[in-house]
């Protein structure tokens, strides 16, 4: 089996390989002190929050719920665990997913566009771990279309999804999250 390269860290045809292999620089995670404001925020902008989470994987979902707690215990308790689609394990399965719900191939440019270490124009080919990301996704916004009923008098669903991996911010570093949300709310 073949090592997994990050994505910016491969080389591929027509694109500068040599700028593609710098690994981003790392960011620092400030603690959170008080995000009582973003606990509301979260918990009644949303419906739904659920975390994709791999099964093999149970030490990332605690890390996640320990991370959570810095927008608070409303938050974590609103938060369900979504079982992530195995990307290798669709792949070795030839799941019929692949390739009709997500393709294998994806262009770089607006990936370039919210992150310098990207160069734009490239065609990459999706990893395993890509693929099993995206048909996650897939099966969440299915899940939300499925369950959304335009009955008159009940309120649209509004899903938040998150990955396993997601860093909560400083809050004044929240602010263009805050201010999307708010003026989504209507």
């Amino acid at each position: 089996m073949a090592k997994y390269v990050p994505p910016h860290k491969r080389g591929g045809a027509g694109c500068n390989a040599s700028s593609i292999a710098r690994s981003p620089p790392k960011q620092s995670r400030r603690r959170i002190t008080n995000a009582s404001a973003d606990t509301t925020l979260f918990c009644d902008a949303f419906t739904k929050i659920r975390c994709i989470n791999l099964k093999r994987r149970p030490e990332q979902w605690e890390q996640f719920l320990y991370h959570a707690m810095r927008i608070g215990p409303s938050f974590v308790s609103k938060v369900e665990r979504f079982e992530a689609v195995d990307g290798q394990e669709a792949v070795d399965g030839n799941s019929c997913r692949i390739g009709s719900d997500v393709a294998l191939h994806w262009d770089t440019t607006q990936n370039a566009i919210w992150d310098r270490h990207v160069e734009t124009g490239c065609t990459r080919q999706m990893t395993p771990g890509e693929i099993g990301c995206a048909l996650s996704h897939v099966a969440l916004w299915r899940e939300l279309v499925s369950q959304h009923d335009v009955e008159e008098g009940r309120p649209e669903e509004a899903m938040l999804i998150l990955e396993d991996d997601a860093a909560f911010l400083h809050p004044h570093r929240r602010g263009r999250f805050n201010r999307a949300v708010q003026e989504n709310d209507t």
